[in-house]
């Protein structure tokens, strides 16, 4: 992993900050006694760290998922994610070595059953129907995502197609 991506530890980034663990998602490991995580595996691909940050905090709110590592760049983008294999994929479309739209191309092609949300400024419909033809399942404007995060994780994870509501009511306009 380069010096952009971040392996996050289960055990640790489970367990809220009040010690106590939430009564879903947690199973005690016989072999250990330590608590091991089953549910849906994030990576986040942004190359700004308060956004990563920030989208790490609300996705742990969320029954269901918990973030198993981030990226600054495609290139650890794709260590990570070979060597992670999650579930879903969170991707920015303005990475600073390469299109997020074109990462998710590749990422299709290496990993066909991998779930991708494009989460980008860019509010201009062209971008999230490249984003959709490149194989992502949604496309998320940033200024929706505090609000709606939860909802299209939750969407793309279950194979329906996601869209922030501006940007849908645009493309209905086409």
């Amino acid at each position: 992993m380069g010096l952009g991506a971040r392996r996050i530890d289960f055990a640790f980034a489970c367990m809220p900050k009040s010690g106590k663990t939430p009564k879903k998602n947690f199973l005690k490991s016989k072999a250990k006694g330590k608590k091991a995580f089953h549910g849906k595996r994030v990576v986040i691909v942004d190359d700004h760290p308060l956004i990563r940050r920030g989208l790490e905090r609300m996705i742990h709110t969320a029954d269901g998922f918990i973030v198993c590592g981030e990226a600054g760049n495609a290139a650890d983008a794709m260590s990570l994610i070979k060597k992670e294999r999650p579930d879903l994929a969170i991707i920015d479309v303005g990475l600073p070595d390469k299109d997020g739209i074109e990462l998710t191309r590749r990422l299709m092609t290496e990993f066909p059953q991998l779930a991708i949300l494009i989460l980008s400024m860019h509010e201009e419909p062209i971008y999230a129907l490249r984003a959709l033809k490149a194989g992502a399942r949604g496309y998320m404007v940033k200024h929706d995502a505090v609000e709606k995060i939860h909802v299209a994780l939750n969407d793309v994870m279950e194979g329906r197609r996601y869209l922030s509501p501006a940007m849908a009511a645009q493309m209905g306009k086409r």
